[in-house]
């Protein structure tokens, strides 16, 4: 069933149903450990390179496991949890 020519919800087309997997990606994908995915966050996160303050800050809650950081739920709890 390929869903061709079938309409659904306003319009759209129905989901196709494969029987054969379909996620091989078109590109070259490395899978990594959580382990060496986490070692290479930690070495390659960041948006050039030179880290700026809101980097480290990041980097620093990530390497902290959990013991530094906060889930900020409200606009309010943001200005509680700067350094």
């Amino acid at each position: 069933m390929d869903g061709s020519g079938q309409r659904g919800f306003r319009g759209y087309h129905a989901p196709d149903v494969r029987d054969a997997a379909h996620s091989k990606p078109p590109v070259p994908v490395t899978v990594l450990s959580a382990e060496d995915a986490y070692a290479r966050v930690v070495a390659q996160a960041g948006t050039c390179q030179h880290r700026d303050a809101v980097e480290l800050r990041l980097i620093g809650q990530l390497t902290s496991l959990g013991t530094k950081g906060a889930i900020i739920a409200d606009e309010s709890d943001w200005a509680a949890n700067q350094p």
